[in-house]
């Protein structure tokens, strides 16, 4: 019988120091030969839901290029064991000095600066995630109602289409949900 591990706390650490979403760890770690681990099944995860095995926490440590051990909370390391270690150049090595010199206790000096509050740029704009549901249905703009209809009958077979996506995280599915639900009441809304 495989192992379980929660790996809720330090999956999530992962991801967020990555970057990237629910959905893209479920691309990439798919890309891998993962099948299983969708954008919902690593949403559970991250929520502890449920209990990662040994081989699924070692498919996501490769996607996020954390150590195993230290997803699985058995290690303190985040670095994987055959990672490049970064080393200086060079020319930076030359300019390392040979032995740190001694310093006397008494030039010592502890001197307390103004707090660092981060700097936050509130315009960095992320990608839309093609998972992702339009924020807008489509509007008649003057066409015909048959035409409009045509038009909403292709928004919701998409819509439709994406909400049996296994890779939608909960949220998009809840997006796609609410998309869907517009367009039928503006079908509705043209019939009469």
């Amino acid at each position: 019988m495989e192992e379980r591990f929660r790996i809720k706390e330090r999956l999530q650490v992962a991801r967020s120091e990555a970057g990237i979403s629910q959905a893209e760890l479920s691309r990439r770690v798919a890309a891998r030969g993962a099948k299983s681990l969708t954008g919902v099944r690593i949403s559970y995860l991250e929520l502890g839901y449920r209990d990662a095995t040994n081989e699924e926490a070692a498919q996501i440590a490769r996607a996020l290029d954390v150590s195993p051990e230290w997803l699985l909370g058995a290690s303190d390391s985040k670095e994987r064991a055959g990672a490049p270690q970064a080393r200086p150049t060079t020319a930076a090595r030359s300019e390392l000095p040979s032995s740190p010199k001694p310093v006397a206790p008494a030039q010592v000096q502890f001197v307390s600066s103004p707090p660092v509050t981060p700097q936050v740029n509130a315009t960095i704009e992320r990608p839309p995630d093609p998972l992702d549901p339009p924020t807008t249905i489509p509007q008649r703009n003057g066409g015909s109602a048959s035409e409009y209809r045509r038009q909403l009958a292709a928004e919701m077979q998409r819509a439709n289409e994406r909400l049996g996506d296994r890779a939608l995280t909960p949220a998009q599915w809840r997006g796609w949900k609410e998309y869907a639900q517009r367009i039928r009441s503006e079908i509705v809304r043209i019939r009469v």
